[in-house]
């Protein structure tokens, strides 16, 4: 499943551990640290003619075999692709109108078994320049990964199924360090799916890879438009090789992982979380990010 770590946004009930906005300068509003004032807006780069709602599962702990189920939405238009969580849509939408209000509620739908999983990541495809482009913040910064597509190498199965009312064909391939297991729909003529997913002769309503530690599956389809848009942040360009150790890093020191990379926000203070909490958040990273 789509799962990109909670890495460096705290949970819920440490919320308030982790505000870094000096209350002398302006009022603390929950969420200011992860979506503040750095946002420029956004830049549409399409319309959506189709939209895709996705049950994203995955194991966050594979020593207890923990997971953290969330919903995702796949935007598609003539000439983008958009794939996000459904939280963080709907953050978009309302950071248009006030961020203060919209960083509110971001921080209030975090559940505490979230704090290793996040779906503030965002994955555009370009379709006409074949090209992704991955957006994430981590620590006070966002970040963005562009990288030419490739050809997902898909082996078409012998084998049918009905998902939702489509009659769906198995295929196969090797994708990101991975070996993943597609159902895919040719009444839906679109060579589109979950997350990076793509490239199969119709829509793909369900996918696992073979560990089972990611899974996607289609709660509903709908013919809706929308604007297709990027929300234009500061972004720091990283490849996905920086990308993968600093959510490593991360999780397992928290604390010093926001120090290292907060020294260019001017009114942003250094923070040091208890020893307590270092000991219950600052732990090994026990699960596989999705694409290696």
């Amino acid at each position: 499943m789509l799962i990109v770590l909670l890495s460096a946004v705290a949970p819920p009930n440490l919320c308030a551990q982790y505000f870094l906005w000096s209350t002398s300068e302006r009022d603390v509003y929950p969420g200011d640290f992860f979506y503040d004032s750095h946002y420029y807006g956004d830049k549409k780069l399409d319309a959506s003619q189709l939209e895709v709602n996705y049950l994203c599962s995955s194991v966050i702990d594979t020593l207890s075999n923990l997971r953290f189920d969330n919903e995702c939405v796949l935007m598609v238009g003539k000439t983008w692709t958009k794939y996000q969580e459904r939280h963080r849509s709907q953050y978009e939408k309302a950071v248009r109108i006030d961020y203060k209000t919209a960083a509110k509620e971001y921080c209030n739908y975090l559940r505490p078994e979230s704090y290793y999983v996040l779906y503030s990541d965002t994955y555009f495809y370009d379709i006409s320049h074949r090209k992704n482009i991955f957006t994430v913040r981590l620590g006070a910064d966002d970040y963005k990964i562009e990288e030419s597509a490739t050809d997902i190498k898909w082996k078409i199965i012998d084998s049918t199924k009905v998902i939702g009312g489509h009659s769906c064909t198995k295929a196969e391939a090797d994708f990101g360090g991975r070996h993943w297991v597609a159902w895919f729909s040719t009444e839906i003529a679109l060579p589109y799916g979950p997350w990076k997913l793509r490239g199969l002769p119709g829509l793909i309503l369900e996918a696992e890879d073979s560990s089972n530690q990611y899974c996607f599956s289609a709660l509903s389809i709908s013919s809706v438009q929308n604007d297709i848009t990027m929300a234009e942040y500061p972004y720091i360009l990283i490849s996905r090789k920086q990308y993968n150790k600093m959510v490593r890093e991360s999780i397992e020191d928290y604390t010093t992982f926001v120090n290292q990379h907060i020294s260019r926000y001017k009114r942003l203070r250094s923070i040091e979380s208890p020893k307590e909490l270092k000991e219950k958040y600052n732990r090994p990273m026990r699960f596989g990010l999705i694409e290696q």
